[in-house]
């Protein structure tokens, strides 16, 4: 890190100010261009995505806390046909998309906020909440034409919530919450579903016994 950024003239007391926050840039002109390698290679937590961020392959993000986000309108910053898998606590992910075949987001952790994320043109699942996550918040985000469902959210995951999201033209339900016990899911805002295969034709939504739902 310290090397691209004296290279790029940044002065050492804003580096000193920055650290503690900021990783590092991935893109073009960042000291990495590849997320995988920035955090696989580099160690990096705390992130942010320029014009030229790519991921060469499928992610698991295991460590706890951390942040990936790019300030970029809802889909311009496309990171491919590759899944992100998040095992790890506390993460904000902001601003990127995933689209092709082999397109996902996973969770399987506790705490995690999305904003303006978008999963397109999938082949399975747009967005699964698996196992036992809770606290899981999307803002903004859009899943769409995905062949499974938009959103499926597993048996045990709980106090989910979605706020002015797009869920359209999925394969499977738009959004599909398993059979559970406790608050499956929110939808506390003007989301709009419409046109996906299975569920009802307003909606797309499925909700199995024992999800209470709001």
């Amino acid at each position: 890190m310290s090397t691209y950024w004296e290279t790029n003239k940044i002065k050492p007391e804003t580096l000193a100010r920055l650290g503690p926050f900021l990783d590092g840039i991935v893109g073009t002109n960042g000291e990495y261009q590849d997320l995988y390698a920035a955090i696989n290679t580099g160690g990096w937590k705390y992130i942010m995505l320029a014009t030229g961020a790519t991921l060469s392959q499928d992610l698991t993000i295991s460590a706890a806390g951390g942040f990936i986000v790019a300030f970029y309108p809802t889909e311009s910053l496309n990171l491919g046909a590759k899944k992100i898998t998040i095992t790890g606590n506390y993460w904000h992910l902001e601003g990127f998309k995933l689209s092709g075949a082999g397109a996902a987001l996973e969770i399987q952790s506790n705490n995690i906020t999305a904003s303006r994320i978008a999963v397109v043109s999938a082949t399975s699942h747009g967005l699964y909440l698996n196992t036992s996550g809770t606290d899981l918040s999307f803002s903004q985000c859009v899943f769409r034409s995905n062949g499974g469902d938009g959103v499926r959210i597993a048996t045990t995951s709980s106090r989910n919530r979605f706020t002015n999201c797009r869920i359209d033209n999925n394969g499977g339900y738009g959004i599909n919450a398993l059979i559970g016990s406790g608050d499956a899911a929110a939808i506390a805002g003007a989301c709009r579903l419409t046109g996906n295969t299975s569920g009802s034709h307003s909606t797309g939504v499925k909700v199995d016994t024992g999800n209470n739902w709001t």
